[in-house]
């Protein structure tokens, strides 16, 4: 293939030379780490006849000593609480994941929670929310940053936020009540709630079956006189 079809690509100066010292043996490479990114897509209202996507992307500091200036998506490193198996997801589980990923579910859970709070992290963008096909819409208030910021310090872990907001916040309450209701019996909790209207429910039943039954047995007698019908007939329509 000629070069022209692939293009050579510009690699920025240091990062090329660093390339170039890791292979000639003058520096060691760097270990790799487990780590997870995320790209967030949304379809762009342009009017355009060919549906078309949005990226959300960043821009790394200059500053900084890897990539910079770089234009990265959201994500990082795992953690080690990124592990802990109180993070409740909706979807494929850890096992699944893992299949797909060529992972152990242990690693592969990780992965997935490093991606929601790396995503959070970075662009305040929380993939979690009170039922599986639902996210936190807005997380622009004092106490989403203070959150946000308390993951970055590592003084809360993910599991640590979302149980916290289980708890004590009203955006989760729904998921609260629907897991309480799937805890106790169904039928046990109506009882418990609304005893008098089950009990008049029940008996104004057995009033109505009663009526129903003494009708059908009374019919034979009723229908000579009412209507005119034989005894013998009566009886044949019973």
């Amino acid at each position: 293939m000629s070069s022209a079809a692939h293009p050579a690509i510009q690699l920025p100066a240091m990062l090329a030379q660093r390339a170039c010292d890791v292979l000639s043996g003058k520096i060691p490479p760097v270990t790799p780490r487990d780590a997870a990114t995320v790209m967030l897509l949304r379809p762009m209202a342009d009017g355009a006849d060919t549906p078309s996507l949005q990226v959300y992307m960043l821009r790394r500091r200059p500053t900084m000593a890897f990539a910079p200036g770089a234009f990265v998506f959201p994500g990082g490193s795992v953690d080690p609480r990124d592990a802990e198996i109180e993070v409740e997801w909706a979807g494929p589980d850890a096992a699944e994941w893992g299949r797909m990923i060529d992972a152990p579910a242990e690693l592969a859970r990780a992965l997935v929670c490093a991606a929601v709070r790396e995503t959070f992290e970075e662009s305040g963008v929380l993939l979690a929310g009170p039922a599986a096909d639902t996210v936190v819409a807005d997380t622009r208030g004092d106490d989403w940053e203070a959150d946000r910021q308390a993951l970055l310090d590592r003084s809360v872990s993910l599991a640590g936020l979302l149980r916290r907001y289980r708890a004590e916040t009203p955006v989760f309450e729904e998921m609260r009540r629907r897991q309480a209701l799937e805890r106790g019996l169904p039928l046990a909790t109506v009882l418990r709630g609304h005893r008098g209207s089950v009990t008049l429910s029940m008996l104004l039943t057995w009033m109505l079956t009663a009526a129903i039954v003494v009708v059908i047995l009374m019919l034979p007698a009723l229908m000579p006189k009412l209507f005119g019908i034989t005894p013998v007939a009566a009886l044949r329509s019973r």
